[in-house]
């Protein structure tokens, strides 16, 4: 099973290891703090964004040049519900300096049971298990480290989803197209 959040053992003093966890645990948590005020703000304004491209089912938006809040531009999915139009689950990759590789935030829908977390799976084969940290009235957030297994996963398979425990006991699977997902991945790559 992959590791989404985890370090698997790799040699590396524990030391080290704990604190790039510790490191990257505070870059995802900040990250996504920006991303769902910035996700709130959007969905307040109801304005498009002007650096916008799509692939497929998957969207690259870029900040205006002027914007120096925003610091990169991020590959984003967006799953709603096609009656009311609810976002129910979000994703969105990007890549800072201090990360090997791009990082992510997940976010997931009010009213599942925390300590489970969300089970991702990708083409009916379950890979890992992302811990939540924390909700907010966007939704709640699970950090997403996509390394180079994970990109493999992505990049081989058709959909991908993420199941998750409501408070009623039952298992509520909430889908993740990866159609495009490679396009917008490489698009992060250009400046």
């Amino acid at each position: 099973m992959l590791a989404l959040f985890a370090i698997r053992e790799t040699g590396i003093p524990m030391r080290r290891t704990a604190r790039s966890v510790w490191f990257v645990s505070c870059m995802l948590l900040l990250t996504g703090m920006a991303l769902s005020h910035r996700a709130t703000a959007q969905d307040a304004k109801k304005t498009p964004e002007k650096n916008i491209t799509h692939f497929k089912d998957w969207a690259v938006i870029c900040p205006e040049p002027d914007n120096k809040d925003v610091p990169s531009c991020e590959a984003i999915l967006r799953v709603t519900v096609s009656e009311t139009g609810q976002q129910i689950l979000r994703v969105s990759i990007f890549k800072v300096p201090e990360s090997e590789h791009p990082l992510g935030v997940v976010i997931l829908p009010l009213g599942f049971l925390l300590p489970q977390g969300a089970v991702l799976s990708v083409d009916g084969k379950e890979i890992g298990r992302l811990p939540v940290q924390r909700c907010e009235p966007v939704g709640c957030l699970a950090p997403l480290i996509v390394n180079d297994e994970l990109q493999s996963f992505f990049k081989a398979g058709k959909a991908a989803e993420f199941k998750i425990t409501n408070i009623q006991g039952q298992t509520v699977a909430l889908p993740m197209s990866l159609s495009g997902f490679t396009a917008a991945l490489a698009a992060l790559d250009k400046p």
